[in-house]
């Protein structure tokens, strides 16, 4: 705690206390006694503000802003106090220090208010146990899975890094991956996001031939966390020998580092300098990696061997994973559950399995080119 900061003060100089109403000197002035303090760690949904209302809770302090998208205005509450018995609530938006929303909203997208606006921070000042327990009953937590598929692209924006939100396709229902991708890959999904849900670092990485559902893996592994996504594709990955990276990234703490076709930061250090790695091991290992517990999710399709030694040593790989074809038997059954008329004489990838028009009309183009 900075030691020149009185949380009483008639103005307070922390933004992490809300951005007007200072609800610690408003509690002394009006009840003359100091407060036990609860704060919830999860993001709570602006429902919580009617269910307050509904009941009894005395709105006392709100701080509004009008916006205009798409020619359309909309208010949206950036902060609001309530009093409620012994005790006072302050819901409040969560802000990045560094100048840009941790949620930057996509002007393009009209459902972006809809999710991000309705996300708050709530703290609860009270001294009587069951008046916070009463307080508890309003609360409405926002989704904890990422089921709308949202993932963070990793940009520029106007010299500095910034994230992006975007949505992804993500599979319709749950998916078997015992049968879709053998034993040992759900084995090591279970643990995956177990270890996702300790909010803790360590590296992840997947390789394996295109069409072996390396992709799909990821995608429905984000189902499963809170925890937000931050994407790099194969074009972006200088991004990661950016000066400004670490100190980016330790404003988003917890979150989930996904580096695809990542070969060329992942590649051995023998012959050159790769400061993507060295960032890389940083945030995944060490003093920094228990500060930041980011965890990364890298695919390749190169050997093995040329992966840099430093990222696969033991005690720093938490989880490998190399995706291949499916045996025979697997491959009947998902065609049987597809309900198509065809057997598989051989191996088949999960591309090969799904998209059946796709791969005969590649034969046949084949044969008029053949021919």
């Amino acid at each position: 705690m900075n030691i020149n900061f009185n949380p009483y003060d008639l103005k307070s100089p922390s933004r992490d206390y809300g951005t007007h109403f200072n609800i610690f000197h408003f509690y002394v002035e009006l009840y003359k006694a100091h407060p036990d303090v609860y704060e919830f760690g999860a993001f709570v949904h602006e429902k919580t503000l009617k269910n307050l209302s509904e009941a009894g809770a005395e709105r006392i302090f709100l701080c509004e802003t009008e916006k205009m998208r798409d020619e359309v205005r909309f208010i949206e509450p950036n902060e609001a106090c309530y009093r409620y018995e012994d005790a006072l609530v302050i819901v409040f938006k969560k802000e990045s220090l560094l100048g840009y929303s941790l949620d930057y909203q996509d002007p393009s997208d009209p459902q972006e208010p809809q999710e991000v606006d309705k996300t708050y921070k709530c703290r609860i000042l009270y001294q009587k146990p069951e008046t916070l327990e009463k307080i508890k009953s309003c609360v409405e937590f926002c989704s904890l899975g990422n089921k709308q598929g949202k993932v963070y692209l990793l940009c520029s924006m106007e010299g500095m890094l910034a994230l992006q939100k975007f949505e992804i396709k993500l599979p319709s229902k749950e998916i078997d991956l015992d049968l879709n991708y053998g034993s040992e890959a759900a084995e090591k999904f279970e643990k995956i996001t177990n270890h996702l849900s300790k909010n803790k670092s360590g590296l992840v990485l997947f390789s394996g031939e295109p069409g072996t559902g390396k992709s799909t893996f990821i995608k429905y592994l984000t189902t499963k966390t809170s925890r937000k996504v931050i994407y790099l594709s194969s074009g972006a990955m200088e991004q990661l020998t950016n000066p400004d990276f670490l100190s980016f990234i330790m404003g988003h703490r917890n979150s989930i580092l996904l580096l695809e076709d990542a070969e060329k930061v992942l590649r051995s250090r023998d012959s050159l300098d790769n400061e993507a790695i060295s960032n890389i091991l940083n945030i995944t290992d060490g003093i920094l990696g228990d500060c930041l517990n980011i965890m990364v999710v890298a695919t390749f399709n190169i050997e093995r061997e040329k992966i840099d030694s430093a990222l696969v040593r033991k005690g720093r790989l938490f989880i490998e994973h190399h995706f291949k074809a499916l045996p025979v038997d697997n491959c009947n059954r998902i065609l049987e559950s597809l309900k198509v008329d065809r057997k598989a004489d051989g191996p088949m990838t999960l591309a090969e399995i799904f998209n059946e028009e796709d791969n005969y009309h590649e034969e046949e183009e084949e044969r008029k080119v053949g021919f």
